[in-house]
């Protein structure tokens, strides 16, 4: 099941930290739903990646699906806390450059 907790950092950066798993069902209608949603009132959403333990194509096509509304409105999308399969996942099917990944000290500092 996933899990999400969304913080406010200075009005227009939402940080939202994904637990459990980002897999195809429940987990990414929620996911899908609640993007949609920070991206329509924040103009930087950040995923908090850390806690999240499982993620299958299908979790990998919301994150684009994502990227490319974010695109579409303007609104800056990161990826903060990947572990070392999800980054290298990223990158193998090139996928890293749609987000602005950076460290978590720097989604506070926002």
């Amino acid at each position: 099941m996933l899990q999400i907790r969304v913080r406010s950092f200075g009005g227009d950066t939402a940080v939202a930290a994904l637990r459990g798993r980002l897999v195809l069902g429940r987990e990414t209608e929620v996911f899908r739903s609640l993007a949609a949603a920070l991206m329509s009132e924040y103009t930087r959403v950040v995923f908090d990646m850390g806690d999240l333990v499982a993620i299958d194509c299908a979790g990998l096509g919301e994150l684009v699906r994502c990227a490319a509304r974010a695109k579409e409105s303007g609104t800056t999308v990161g990826l903060v806390r990947l572990n070392v399969r999800v980054r290298d996942l990223l990158v193998i099917v090139k996928l890293a450059t749609l987000f602005d990944c950076i460290d978590e000290g720097a989604a506070r500092a926002a």
